[in-house]
């Protein structure tokens, strides 16, 4: 990991991690951007009141990249593979967003073609 940055917010309450990883892919070097945002959960105070439990999304933030990293460093799976829908991708208008971003839109949309499942 050569980069990375973190925001915590209170207003609205969320948590973003953002974090550039060098790889591998059929033979040359690359960088890729990897943007995570983790739920935000809340807590119930002892007048009733819910409010944002950061510190818990932070502990599913630790665990989830554990993880990850874990099984990239026995070699389960490659960099790319696990880290895929979070890759960040720039899309010709300038934005940012992530693959599962743009995936998800383009699923929803009637130009994509149709899946394998769907025609039979």
């Amino acid at each position: 990991m050569k980069e990375y940055s973190g925001r915590r917010s209170s207003s609205p309450p969320q948590v973003e991690v953002k974090f550039v990883l060098e790889t591998e892919i059929n033979g040359s070097k690359k960088k890729l951007a990897i943007k995570i945002k983790p739920p935000v959960f809340a807590k119930r105070l002892r007048s009733g009141q819910h409010v944002a439990n950061l510190n818990q999304s932070l502990r599913l933030l630790f665990w989830y990249l554990k993880t990850k990293l874990e099984a990239i460093s026995f070699g389960l799976v490659s960099v790319e593979h696990e880290f895929l829908s979070d890759i960040v991708y720039l899309l010709p208008d300038g934005t940012e967003k992530t693959i599962s971003e743009v995936l998800v839109k383009e699923l929803g949309s009637s130009d994509m073609p149709k899946l394998t499942s769907e025609r039979m």
